[in-house]
């Protein structure tokens, strides 16, 4: 499993700009049916909201008052069949990482910010995480998320509500989340410009979010995590590393 993963995230950080530069194609299906176009979106749709949406579970622990969290998270996302703009391209998997920072609030409350910009590409967003319940090494929270990719030839905003418990113990954090996201992808204003046709189209998509995974602290203030994830019934993966005070 260990290597598996590591194999996973090796190929996505390599594919990262593949994710980035891959959306002027779409202008290729503007002679398409309107149920062409549509089922082309919504499976856009599908797989960017699993990358887009990602990064918020790692820990159902409240960072506290005077608590801040700074890293680095990257989700990854085995592409769906009926993808035919990634498929157009060879593009088997896709990911996306991220900046990420997390403050502690009053009440329990942590927020998240985080960003990413890259090759024409701008990704950003955050969320609230509520601590519901923290009893011995037990934490669960509810995380609420908003998340948007904007290029030229391609938008995607990405909701999502979630739950995610984890165990505080020595060295090794195991996780678990559960949530439902929904996710909108539209043209970009060049994309419209070059292909008129595809004024109107949009693509939708809802489904649950599962991940499973282990924090490890090396060392003090740091911690790695890893993940598998499942997204609307797709699979992928979920990692990060960050220092947390």
């Amino acid at each position: 499993m260990k290597k598996s993963y590591l194999a996973a995230l090796t190929v996505a950080l390599f594919s990262v700009q593949g994710l980035a530069l891959d959306y002027n194609n779409i202008i290729n299906y503007a002679n398409d049916t309107d149920a062409q176009k549509e089922a082309t979106f919504n499976a856009l749709a599908k797989d960017m909201g699993a990358v887009l949406g990602g990064g918020f579970y790692h820990s159902g622990k409240s960072l506290g008052v005077v608590g801040f969290d700074a890293g680095g998270r990257i989700s990854i996302q085995k592409i769906s069949d009926d993808n035919k703009l990634f498929k157009d391209n060879n593009t088997d998997m896709i990911a996306l990482p991220w900046v990420q920072l997390e403050k502690g609030l009053p009440m329990k409350i942590d927020l998240i910010v985080r960003g990413i910009s890259s090759d024409g590409l701008t990704a950003y967003g955050g969320g609230i995480k509520y601590n519901l319940i923290s009893f011995a090494v037990l934490n669960i929270s509810a995380v609420l998320s908003h998340n948007q990719l904007t290029h030229d030839y391609l938008k995607a905003t990405t909701t999502g509500l979630g739950v995610v418990a984890s165990l505080d113990i020595p060295i090794i954090k195991p996780y678990v989340g559960f949530g439902s996201d929904s996710t909108e992808v539209t043209p970009g204003t060049k994309a419209l410009a070059d292909a008129p046709l595809l004024e109107g189209v949009k693509g939708k998509s809802s489904g649950t979010r599962i991940e499973a995974g282990v924090n490890i602290s090396p060392l003090p203030l740091l911690y790695i995590y890893g993940a598998y994830t499942m997204v609307n019934s797709g699979t992928g993966y979920a990692g990060g590393l960050g220092l947390k005070f």
